[in-house]
């Protein structure tokens, strides 16, 4: 009986060990390059910019650089 409930702790770890790498490879941010530009194709400093994600409505705001 011993030799099972052994077994058992071992599977038991050697999945939550796997577990915790899949968990680790979920990318929860991102990057966005580009111009903010009027009409004429000048660059707008400062310009405000929001990022949405449509499924879970999470928005992020951020102020351009130039």
């Amino acid at each position: 009986m011993r030799l099972r409930t052994g077994s058992r702790l071992l599977t038991i770890g050697l999945l939550a060990i796997l577990a915790a790498g899949v968990a680790r490879a979920q990318t929860t941010t991102g990057t966005l390059r580009g111009n903010v530009t009027d009409e004429t194709g000048g660059v707008l400093p400062g310009a405000t910019v929001e990022a949405k994600n449509d499924d879970t409505g999470f928005t992020r705001n951020a102020t351009t650089a130039g």
